[in-house]
């Protein structure tokens, strides 16, 4: 599995796979989130002609890919999406469960109390924990609230704006032109 990749060729203009140099038994796909990433992924193996023999298996690294793993197990009911196994990435699901977790403590504990030096630890303990994870709204989310905290109660301008730009920023990247506005 471990030597499935995508390479590109020298013109750029095609690609060819690991699978033709290493011929695994299967392809462990990270980052599932919907059942499509599979489609996909399956629709290039196609593509390079690689072996029916190669299987996918999907890994389950995410909050949203657990609520979408009956539609994302259900892709392997079709053999040309070479589904086979879903796996559990437990280390990046807790990291930003946990994120995700202490981000919403934050948020209660600063709409309760309107106190900084209550949200702040659980946001210095929720951010890079978001980071790791990957998570781009919870660290949107937490650039945001601190953006505010930081103006209201520390009366840094710069560093607001910038947390707030970084805020837009990432929100941008995720496509949420509605957090944007």
């Amino acid at each position: 599995i471990a030597n499935a990749a995508l390479f590109f060729s020298n013109d750029e203009s095609s690609y060819v796979t690991g699978t033709e140099i290493a011929e695994p038994d299967a392809i462990l796909v990270p980052k599932v989130v919907h059942a499509g990433d599979i489609v996909s992924v399956a629709k290039i193996l196609q593509g390079v002609h690689a072996p029916d023999k190669i299987r996918l298996w999907a890994m389950m690294e995410t909050p949203m890919a657990i609520l979408n793993a009956r539609t994302i197990a259900a892709t392997a009911v079709y053999a040309e999406n070479r589904l086979c196994c879903l796996v559990m990435g437990t280390n990046d699901l807790i990291k930003e469960s946990r994120a995700r977790a202490l981000h919403a403590m934050a948020s209660v504990s600063w709409r309760a109390t309107k106190n900084p030096q209550a949200a702040w630890p659980l946001i210095e303990q929720a951010e890079p924990l978001a980071r790791a994870a990957g998570a781009l709204d919870v660290q949107a989310s937490l650039c945001a609230l601190s953006a505010f905290i930081v103006n209201q109660h520390q009366h840094d301008a710069a560093r607001a704006t910038a947390l707030h730009q970084r805020a837009l920023e990432l929100w941008r990247e995720l496509g949420n032109e509605h957090a944007v506005n």
